[in-house]
């Protein structure tokens, strides 16, 4: 996951050129709306299938989770650290000119093909290959797909949220960029706000005793006056 306009994904774009995990086949998508090769597909997948909110982000056999520059340092040495992926599920399939026919046996999943294509990065002097420029889901086993790019990736899916596991101990923030700056100010501003009442709250709590044993006692020294 990554954007044309985001300066830590040209360290990771280049690592993962000249020195990308041995047997992996790395498929890019580019979910911010702010680039020319934006699609919603991978948005949907950014946001609402991974719950991301940055970028670079690193997705491993679809469960792993390197986010940032300083993790995805380690993409090499978290690969290998895995055990073999299952990609079991998918039985058959046959591609005859755009129509593609898939049969599974596992219930409940349907099939997404991404269309790849290698496209000119809109700032630098150099293309990103395998970038996701349009999608197809399906769960009946027949369905037209874009073939006017170079690969067809196809997954089988379960419906909904994935819940992703960090592969590194490195600080995420490294070199990470928000994917909406304005909502992650947002949260910032919010979250500075919520500091001073959070310890305000604290303060509050630990002198409440004193207050009532001050109160008790101005209390017993005017009924002692009265009397």
């Amino acid at each position: 996951m990554g954007a044309d306009w985001c300066e830590p994904c040209l360290t990771v774009e280049a690592q993962l050129e000249n020195d990308p995990p041995e047997g992996a086949f790395v498929m890019k998508h580019h979910p911010s709306v702010k680039d020319s090769s934006y699609l919603a597909a991978s948005e949907f997948r950014f946001t609402n299938i991974l719950g991301l909110w940055g970028l670079p982000s690193v997705i491993i056999d679809g469960e792993g989770l390197l986010s940032g520059t300083s993790q995805i340092a380690e993409l090499n040495g978290a690969t290998s650290n895995r055990t073999s992926a299952s990609f079991d599920g998918i039985t058959s399939i046959q591609l005859n000119d755009s129509t593609l026919k898939w049969e599974t046996n596992t219930s409940g999943t349907f099939a997404e093909i991404w269309t790849l294509k290698t496209v000119k990065h809109s700032n630098e002097e150099y293309n990103l290959t395998n970038l996701a420029i349009n999608q197809t889901h399906n769960n009946n086993g027949t369905v037209r797909v874009d073939t006017s790019g170079e690969f067809l990736v196809i997954m089988l899916q379960i419906d909904g949220p994935v819940e992703l596991e960090i592969q590194s101990d490195a600080f995420a923030h490294g070199g990470f960029d928000p994917i909406d700056e304005d909502n992650i100010s947002y949260s910032e501003v919010d979250s500075e706000l919520k500091i001073p009442a959070f310890v305000f709250l604290i303060m509050l709590l630990l002198i409440m005793p004193a207050i009532y044993q001050h109160i008790n006692e101005m209390k017993s020294t005017k009924e002692y006056e009265e009397e």
